[in-house]
């Protein structure tokens, strides 16, 4: 299953000749992160493509509590992935592919260093 990095790797790449070696996860790194937890669906709705997590106190809660839970489990970074079409898309509306090098820069505005 392809990763994130790889996914990103493949898109910012394009068709150039650029080998990727995979290395694999160093011990104890995370892979995925828990966006919302088991405790928190029960009070997580949708609110168009965002979801919301309301409050549990429950003098807050009255105002939310209609909207009902929306997720059965707990929700994670792995449940989403972009493919690589879309990643490129991303990164091409946000002006972060190579052959952009500078866009949405203001003229005054200098281009970030890499070290």
């Amino acid at each position: 299953m392809p990763t994130r990095c790889s996914i990103a790797s493949s898109a910012l790449i394009g068709e150039r000749d650029i080998e990727i070696v995979y290395t694999g996860a160093r011990p104890g790194e995370k892979i995925d992160e828990v966006l919302i937890s088991e405790e928190e669906i029960r009070h997580t709705r949708r609110d168009g493509e965002y979801f919301v997590v309301t409050p549990m106190l429950p003098e807050i809660a009255k105002a939310s509590a209609e909207h009902g839970s929306t997720l059965d489990s707990e929700y994670n970074s792995a449940d989403s992935l972009l493919d690589l079409e879309q990643t490129a898309a991303l990164l091409r509306a946000n002006g972060l592919m190579p052959d952009q090098a500078g866009v949405g820069l203001e003229e005054d505005e200098p281009a970030a260093a890499v070290g």
